[in-house]
């Protein structure tokens, strides 16, 4: 009989497991080529539940991110540079003419390139030791879809869904799923595609009483900029969408979440086709268990206005709590919205929206170097990688945010902290150049 070799030769499992349990995130690809023992080890959900309660799980935060705005363009696997037409030389014999020709055409070539959409990466913050990285692209195109939604799954997997092809600049139907522990360290697969090509769309993600886990899309813009009505659910575990009833309005560029309590994907804002970026006051809720759409808020509802900043988009800039708050007592109605925060740039405040009076209202401060294009996403203590109930305590939730940085040599910089909810206070984190682009989607995981 064929004695199984300890973890580690020499120690017993226990000690093993301790040190095992210890090493960082970013070096488990490492171990998992150690060994096929080590390497069905951290393909076991207990594995990163030991993590977890040893202390030495990591808060992972994931960034779609802009990572040039320079000459530079990316195109599928390799870098190359746009160069401008070369001036003539004083020997050649181009008139004055041709020369003043070329230098104009140098001259857009120029704008062209300083003009050129960015391209977009995933970054991956640590929020525990403070490292910066970059996650490659999926096969088989190997690049980060423009303006894609980004969200964490429990246990442990990430989702990319919707934007706009780079090269194409069309919005796309793709998803990609990431996960970071079955099989030899995860990787990326093709999901099913949506239904509905789309982009600029409200979303969020809903773990079931029987712990499934659907992910709602509704609204954004198709190819030729209308607004959209449409709205879809993902089983991610079964890889298929299901088509659900259209919301009561037009809504792009709208905010998704989700109510922990009830499981309605709320959808808050947006505006119609024919009023581009003017971001309405109304929102409406999917309820699964009715299976129908319900309004909320809105001129002439009698609950007051949901949204008040009709110059500003709720997209990223909003957060459902999960955490009980002062203004957010017990639900007195099931139609009452999630508790939501805002980060209000133009206001210099957070703002809680009061479910009670249907007004928002001023709960703290915000950094001082935050003057624009906010994101944030949510972290807490618990279980890794699982969704929390709203009644964690407040002390152990934290809240990130990167948004544009005031001063003029920062004018092209983001700047990120981390809000202790308990206390109020804001940490700023250290951000290099090579992370500083603007951030259009947030999530994060514990692993």
């Amino acid at each position: 009989m064929v004695m199984e070799e300890n973890l580690i030769p020499g120690l017993p499992d226990d000690i093993g497991m301790e040190c095992l349990v210890r090493v960082p995130h970013r070096y488990h690809c490492h171990l998992r080529s150690v060994c096929r023992r080590w390497r069905d080890l951290l393909s076991l959900p207990l594995f990163y539940s030991l993590r977890d309660r040893s202390g030495t799980a990591e808060d992972l935060l994931f960034l779609i991110q802009a990572t040039t705005t320079t000459t530079t363009t990316t195109t599928i696997g390799t870098s190359e540079t746009m160069e401008p037409p070369p001036t003539p030389s004083s020997t050649s014999e181009a008139t004055d003419e041709e020369w003043k020709n070329q230098h104009q055409e140098q001259q857009v070539v120029q704008r062209l390139c300083c003009f050129s959409p960015p391209v977009y990466g995933l970054t991956v913050y640590n929020a525990t030791d403070g490292t910066w990285l970059k996650m490659a692209p999926p096969p088989p195109k190997f690049f980060f879809p423009t303006f894609c939604q980004c969200v964490s799954l429990p246990p442990a997997r990430l989702i990319l869904f919707g934007g706009w092809d780079p090269e194409t600049l069309e919005p796309i139907p793709d998803v990609y799923v990431y996960d970071f522990v079955a099989g030899r360290g995860g990787g990326w697969r093709r999901g099913a595609p949506m239904s509905e090509a789309r982009s600029f769309f409200a979303c969020a993600v809903a773990v079931t009483s029987s712990n499934s886990v659907h992910v709602y899309v509704a609204g954004g813009h198709d190819s030729q900029k209308n607004a959209l009505r449409s709205a879809e659910v993902y089983d991610v575990d079964a890889d298929e969408w299901r088509a659900l009833p259209p919301m009561s309005k037009e809504r792009d560029e709208c905010h998704g979440l989700i109510d922990d309590d009830s499981g309605r994907f709320w959808v808050l804002s947006g505006y119609p086709t024919d009023s581009q970026g003017q971001f309405g006051e109304s929102a409406e809720f999917y309820d699964p268990t009715m299976g129908e759409w319900s309004s909320y808020g809105g001129t002439g509802s009698g609950e007051g206005r949901m949204w008040e900043f009709p110059a500003s988009s709720p997209r990223s800039s909003c957060i459902a709590l999960r955490t009980m708050s002062s203004l957010s007592p017990p639900l007195t109605t099931p139609d009452m919205p999630p508790s939501i925060w805002y980060i209000d740039c133009g206001g210099r405040s957070l703002k809680e929206y009061d479910r009670a009076e249907g007004r928002w209202k001023v709960v703290g401060a915000i950094p001082d170097g935050l003057r624009s294009s906010p994101c944030c996403t949510y972290l807490s203590s618990g279980t890794a990688g699982v969704h929390h109930h709203p009644n964690n305590h407040q002390r152990n939730t934290r809240i990130f945010v990167i948004g544009g940085s005031d001063g003029e040599q920062q004018q092209q910089r983001h700047r990120g902290w981390l809000l202790d909810v308990g206390s109020g206070k804001w940490a700023p984190l250290e951000v290099s150049s090579e992370f500083s682009g603007f951030v259009y989607s947030a999530s994060a995981l514990r692993l």
